[in-house]
């Protein structure tokens, strides 16, 4: 029998060319990532840009490496986490972007953000709905 697409190893990569793309910005120079969303920027900056480099680097790699998972407790937690943070992301800057912290270049993240939480939520619960019909 014929597989169907595999969702989850495409979303998988997706979001770890993103979060390594992020990473790439972030430990380079923080100064411009920030100053291009219409922050101040200050000593401080690069410093913070470079500590959540590394964090996006280690996601990067998480998600990578689980690429190949098959269906299974663990890809469905990686699923459900990376959907609910994802998912709740766009809120954080879509309040910043009302407060006007920030500028419109926050929109573009808020849409990709949406687009890879409700795609991680979307495999997360039809693999879930796959597990209650074979029960």
């Amino acid at each position: 029998m014929k597989k169907g697409v595999n969702y989850y190893k495409i979303l998988s990569i997706g979001i770890s060319l993103l979060y390594l793309s992020l990473f790439a910005q972030l430990f380079i120079d923080g100064n411009t990532f920030a100053s291009d969303l219409g922050l101040e920027t200050n000593e401080s900056i690069p410093i913070l840009c470079r500590r959540m480099a590394v964090f996006l680097l280690g996601l990067s790699i998480l998600m990578f490496s689980s690429r190949n998972l098959t269906h299974s407790s663990a890809r469905q937690y990686l699923c459900l986490a990376t959907g609910i943070t994802m998912m709740l992301m766009p809120f954080l800057g879509g309040y910043e972007l009302i407060r006007g912290t920030v500028n419109s270049s926050m929109l573009f993240a808020i849409i990709v953000e949406i687009f890879f939480g409700v795609s991680f939520l979307f495999v997360f619960f039809k693999n879930r709905k796959a597990e209650v019909v074979n029960n």
